[in-house]
């Protein structure tokens, strides 16, 4: 494998990761003109929470089957594929039950304005549905069938615009009926997520399969919901202490803080069935360098392009007035730089956590986490309002950071090189800081902006060709 590989693949999964995990950005704008601030935090809140759902009740399915996708026995893979979706169904009908038998107290007890008889129940059935695409996810991903892996998501994106389209334009409707458009859209993509199981498996319940993946996937599914319950009780606190106005404006925030992550995992995502397989041929140290080296310029190059134009697709969604009260600008700056470094070092952390099977250590760092956004929340958001929500984030990505390269340390030890990236990163964005400072009034403007971005845009990816072209990069 070479640079080609990794850029054609990494370019297709990034244009479809874009449109998949933008999907909520690109409607917003719709869903703010016809539903108001008030409406889009509550759907914004529904949405995140079917997220959850869908998490859960994957039971971390797409990774499993990437992890294995190197049986090579044509029978013993769909025997585990079967396997691993019936515990799926199994487990979605057992949470499923607890809540119907609770009449949603269990969910209505995190929340103050929303309640589940109102809205919350549409979240645990959107969640149901999606969790099917899971099988065909994991299969496709593991296979490196990239086209099909991203063809799966971007039908359920365009299937959600034409419904949106219909109930809230053609019908003129309100937010329930962008629920329904939601969940139509997700009944066609689960009906064609089991059709596609079909073709890849059957329904067969193994005992050795079934005791590799809870082994396997426990960990990493608490892991998942924990860290989803993170951004869930940021939320929550917005809704209790603030308003369900920057509720809806933290969602706008946290998804544009996000495009440096979502770039970074469509490179994780080429990248990593790639180590799977060359590394009994290969150094694994040198695989893991290889891309620590390589991504941490690409986040440069990400991050100080989001921080440098927030006030302009801020101002695409919400008046400067607003913004300015809300020190939104300042909110996503925070949560762009510290999260996207935090992330980064959490994707090669987790990595190796999984190459090494060490997944058990996913409990423990998701617990630390999850108890430090509990202590900090209420305290940040109160004494500071708004923008303390921007302190939690970034606080509660650290720790999963910290726990993690502790225990990975004591367990595997570390073998990716993070200290020189971290630095390079360090440096960069404090020199661009102290340049835009430099500039005072004249840093406002959209050129020198533009301008600027240029060069580092130019320098960078000048370094990471050179790097391809020395030959260290470890595929051939």
């Amino acid at each position: 494998m070479n640079y080609k590989y990794v850029l054609k693949n990494s370019l297709l999964i990034l244009a479809t990761g874009f449109i998949i995990s933008f999907s909520n950005f690109i409607f917003s704008p719709i869903y703010i003109s016809k539903l108001g601030n008030d409406n889009f935090g509550i759907l914004s809140l529904i949405i995140s929470i079917s997220f959850m759902f869908t998490t859960l009740f994957s039971i971390n399915n797409v990774g499993l089957i990437v992890r294995y996708s190197d049986i090579s026995n044509p029978k013993k893979k769909k025997d585990f594929i079967g396997t691993a979706f019936i515990l799926q169904l199994i487990f979605l009908a057992l949470i499923i039950s607890i809540v119907l038998i609770s009449q949603g107290s269990v969910i209505d007890v995190f929340f103050d304005k929303i309640k589940y008889d109102t809205f919350l129940k549409y979240a645990l059935l959107i969640g149901s549905i999606n969790s099917l695409q899971s099988i065909p996810l994991g299969y496709y991903w593991g296979n490196k069938l990239f086209l099909k892996y991203r063809m799966i998501p971007i039908m359920g994106f365009v299937l959600n615009f034409i419904f949106l389209y219909i109930f809230l334009y053609a019908y003129d409707g309100g937010i329930y009926d962008a629920i329904n458009a939601i969940i139509c859209s997700s009944l066609l993509m689960g009906i064609f997520s089991i059709y596609k199981f079909f073709n890849i498996s059957r329904f067969i319940f193994n005992i050795s399969f079934a005791k590799i993946i809870i082994r396997f996937s426990s960990p990493i599914l608490i892991y998942s919901i924990l860290g989803l319950l993170i951004d869930i009780v940021i939320r929550q606190k917005i809704e209790n202490f603030l308003s369900l106005d920057q509720l809806g404006l933290y969602s706008i925030i946290f998804l544009i803080s996000t495009v440096p992550i979502i770039i970074l995992n469509s490179l994780n995502n080429v990248w990593l069935p790639v180590v799977y397989t060359n590394s009994l041929k290969k150094n694994i140290v040198k695989l893991f360098n290889d891309y620590i080296h390589l991504s941490i310029r690409v986040l440069v190059i990400i991050s100080v392009s989001v921080c440098l134009y927030s006030k302009e697709v801020l101002l695409f969604f919400f008046d400067e007035e607003y913004l300015n009260l809300n020190n939104a600008s300042s909110v996503l700056i925070i949560m762009t730089i510290g999260n996207s470094l935090f992330s980064f070092l959490w994707i090669h952390l987790s990595n190796e956590m999984n190459y090494y099977k060490k997944t058990n250590g996913y409990l423990l760092t998701t617990l630390f986490s999850f108890a430090v956004t509990i202590l900090f929340s209420s305290f940040f958001i109160n004494k500071f309002n708004f923008i303390g929500v921007a302190f939690v984030s970034v606080i509660s990505n650290f720790a999963v950071c910290l726990s993690a390269y502790i225990i990975l340390s004591l367990s595997a030890g570390v073998k990716g090189s993070y200290f020189k990236s971290i630095l390079f990163y360090v440096i960069c964005i404090f020199s661009v800081s102290i340049f835009m400072y430099t500039l005072g009034d004249y840093a406002e403007s959209i050129l020198i902006k533009i301008f600027f971005n240029i060069l580092i845009l130019a320098y960078i990816l000048t370094r990471i060709y050179t790097y391809f072209q020395n030959e260290k990069l470890t595929f051939k």
